[in-house]
């Protein structure tokens, strides 16, 4: 009944609103807005004409967002581990969490460091993305397999270190082929914006998934195996279409969006 009440009462004060006349107002945009906006604009335009007709650079995107899928549905696995784990004993908790991250940015520092300019060096750059999403798959695999407490913080170790590693040197060097004009939109689009798209729909999947195990349509158990086979299937989109990168290199290579615009000097009539 309250319910009720409460529906209509909100009925009653939409159509009064309804019936109040507002007098337009024509609201002048600010400077900054405009800015803004012809910014927007202009970074839409690059993104899409550089994704468009670049196929490395679509691919290495579409790579990119698969594997940071999988990777956030792999986090919370991870994380949801650690928690059964230690149920009923937090410091325990903060404890093995904290030597994880300790012992897991040693490693990063010593291999970044010391590995990171010899994989890069010595590997194809074209071959160097297919490194993380196959890592990524096989650690899920393995998972899915024999989801046992220490294969589940291996596998999300290795692929970390991968990912850090590897995968981030090479990209920075692939975003170091195009040119200075366009290379700060292509950079934060890669980087930033694919990475948070990623981030969103995974978060938004493990939600579904949460949302049917309150239910009681699932339980723990075979919820989890779901959305890690989920994960699964698109770190092996994501080894699908870094082979489509590598297809594409030399191809795109070509392309006249990643020529340097060449600048004339004053000097250049100059005869000495």
């Amino acid at each position: 009944m309250t319910a009720l009440l409460y529906g209509l009462s909100l009925l009653l004060i939409r159509l009064t609103l309804a019936r109040i006349p507002v007098r337009a107002r024509n609201v002048a945009k600010s400077p900054t807005d405009s800015k803004f906006l012809l910014k927007l604009k202009e970074d839409l335009h690059v993104w899409s004409d550089f994704f468009k007709n670049v196929p490395l650079f679509s691919n290495l995107a579409i790579t990119i967002f698969l594997a940071g899928l999988g990777f956030t549905i792999l986090e919370f696995y991870f994380l949801r581990a650690v928690d059964a784990r230690f149920t009923g004993q937090p410091s325990d908790f903060q404890t093995f969490y904290s030597f994880y991250k300790i012992l897991l940015y040693s490693l990063l520092w010593l291999v970044q460091g010391v590995l990171s300019g010899i994989l890069v060096k010595h590997t194809e750059l074209k071959r160097s993305f297919t490194a993380l999403p196959l890592t990524l798959g096989l650690s899920l695999l393995v998972m899915v397999a024999f989801p046992a407490f220490v294969v589940v913080v291996a596998g999300q170790f290795i692929a970390r270190v991968v990912q850090w590693g590897w995968d981030h040197p090479s990209r920075s060097v692939v975003l170091g082929l195009v040119p200075d004009e366009r290379r700060g939109r292509i950079s934060s689009f890669i980087n930033s914006f694919v990475y948070a798209a990623s981030t969103l729909v995974g978060s938004l999947v493990i939600l579904v998934f949460l949302g049917l195990e309150q239910t009681g349509i699932l339980n723990q158990e075979i919820g989890s195996r779901l959305y890690l086979i989920l994960a699964l299937l698109t770190a092996l989109g994501a080894v699908w279409f870094s082979l489509r990168l590598r297809d594409s290199y030399e191809k795109s290579l070509l392309n006249w969006r990643l020529t340097r615009s060449k600048r004339k000097s004053v000097l250049d009539g100059l005869k000495f």
